[in-house]
């Protein structure tokens, strides 16, 4: 399942004050290409497991039962809620809201959830997303 995304052209959404500002990992797991794949290679088989493949062909193992993933940023920052990798799972699975306002500021990836078979979950009203500093 993939989502389609768009930035506002005049950059309204620059000068609301309702607009998000999203934490360095949270707007990276939305934003960069990262493919989250269920059922293939070490994660096949098991219901919380995923692999994230980065841009870069980097592939790391994703636990989203114990909300922890196999990359460096996780190992040795831990950051409290999770990775890029772990973030862009809970997306592409639908775990986690994408409320509008954020779907319409930022540049989603539009191949988030293409190799999964949840929907994408685009809140209609304003919101507070996970990974924002109210999250944090």
């Amino acid at each position: 399942m993939a989502i389609s995304s768009r930035r506002s052209e005049n950059n309204e959404s620059d000068s609301n004050p309702e607009a998000v500002d999203l934490p360095d990992r949270t707007q990276r797991a939305l934003e960069q290409y990262i493919t989250i794949t269920p059922d293939i290679g070490r994660a096949a088989g098991a219901d919380d497991l995923v692999l994230a493949t980065s841009e870069s062909g980097s592939s790391y193992l994703v636990d989203l039962q114990s909300n922890t993933c196999e990359c460096p940023d996780s190992e040795h920052r831990d950051p409290t809620l999770g990775c890029k990798h772990l973030r862009r799972a809970r997306f592409a699975l639908g775990r986690w809201p994408i409320p509008a306002n954020v779907a319409e500021r930022y540049d989603i990836d539009p191949s988030l959830g293409e190799h999964t078979d949840a929907e994408i979950e685009i809140t209609p009203a304003e919101g507070v997303i996970a990974g924002t500093p109210d999250m944090e």
